[in-house]
């Protein structure tokens, strides 16, 4: 019986310190783990605040890119008519539009759908000034739009005169020699 109480004497103790222990290094273990969660939740906060910015960026690029002031110059080559100079700046648009078609998913559905709305006036304003100024010159000029299909110009509004002074310049100089049916 003396033996059962020397192994009960010295086997509590050790249990009693074996649990002590084991809370303490579950506790260390838990603060570890929570510390590690909140580096790696701020670390992925730090990663996506990022790439929204980054795609904010470059959708205030393509807005810039597309802007007539940018983009007449590089696509307007000496020579083109007023029907290759619309295809052109169209076939532009698009590109850039799709090009930078991945960054929806770091935008507000707002702000993408005032990109895609930006880009469909872009569109519609070509089209409207050089119907104008076949009318102005009497139907003396033929264009056509070519429009992709999933392309849906009737639903955007370009803002006024954004296009205007770049179109009539081409069709003014552009079509002032034509002696024919300018195209």
């Amino acid at each position: 019986m003396n033996t059962a109480l020397d192994l009960l004497y010295f086997t509590i103790p050790t249990l009693i310190s074996l649990v002590i222990v084991y809370l303490i290094v579950s506790k260390f273990n838990n603060k570890e783990t929570a510390a590690k969660r909140l580096e790696l939740l701020q670390s992925n906060h730090d990663t996506a605040f990022r790439m929204r910015l980054q795609a904010y960026e470059r959708l205030a690029m393509l807005v810039e890119r597309t802007h007539p002031r940018q983009l007449i110059p590089r696509v307007y080559t000496s020579g083109m008519t007023v029907q290759e100079l619309q295809q052109a700046l169209v076939i532009t648009i698009n590109a850039e539009f799709e090009h930078n078609l991945s960054q929806q998913i770091y935008v507000t559905a707002g702000t993408w759908q005032l990109i895609r709305i930006f880009k469909e006036q872009e569109i519609n304003m070509i089209s409207n000034y050089i119907e104008t100024q076949q009318f102005r010159f009497q139907y003396s000029f033929k264009y056509a739009l070519n429009l992709s299909q999933n392309c849906n110009s009737q639903s955007l509004k370009i803002p006024p005169m954004l296009l205007q002074p770049f179109v009539e310049n081409a069709i003014e100089y552009g079509l002032k020699e034509k002696k024919d049916d300018g195209k």
